[in-house]
């Protein structure tokens, strides 16, 4: 991905979609964990907005159910009642970098985001991070990627 140039013309703007699956009961857990993935990030990047809440996604999506089963294991279905405490879930993160930044950078800055960087199994917060392009008109770019 090409990102698009950000106010200052040695960095672009990205917005980093991590997309979650947790208990409703675990979100103040998954926030905490969000948190910590910041302070990591900022170590090495300019992070300019972060979310102050998860956006429900709800459960009738792919992304539900692939990561739900990373928390149940391989073809285990869980009962309707408990399947309901569980939800999908989207942090947003906007974040400078530098343009020069290269693929590896890039994918370590992902997997940095992503919630179950340091979960042992079972995994309790399963996540994928994807990014787009961000800038301040959002006509930069003719084309309409998708990620």
């Amino acid at each position: 991905m090409a990102p698009n140039q950000g106010s200052e013309s040695d960095t672009c703007t990205l917005c980093f979609i991590t997309r979650f699956v947790c208990l409703f009961d675990d979100l103040k857990s998954a926030k905490q964990c969000y948190q910590e993935r910041l302070d990591e990030v900022r170590k090495q990047y300019e992070v300019v907005l972060a979310s102050e809440a998860a956006f429900d996604l709800g459960q009738e999506n792919l992304i539900f159910k692939l990561l739900l089963e990373e928390i149940t294991g391989h073809g285990v279905s869980l009962p309707k009642e408990e399947e309901e405490k569980y939800s999908a879930f989207i942090f947003t993160t906007i974040i400078n970098l530098p343009k020069a930044i290269d693929d590896d950078e890039f994918l370590e800055l992902i997997d940095l985001l992503e919630l179950d960087y340091a979960d042992k199994f079972p995994i309790t917060i399963p996540s994928r991070t994807r990014a787009i392009a961000m800038s301040p008109s959002g006509k930069e770019d003719q084309e309409c990627n998708w990620a």
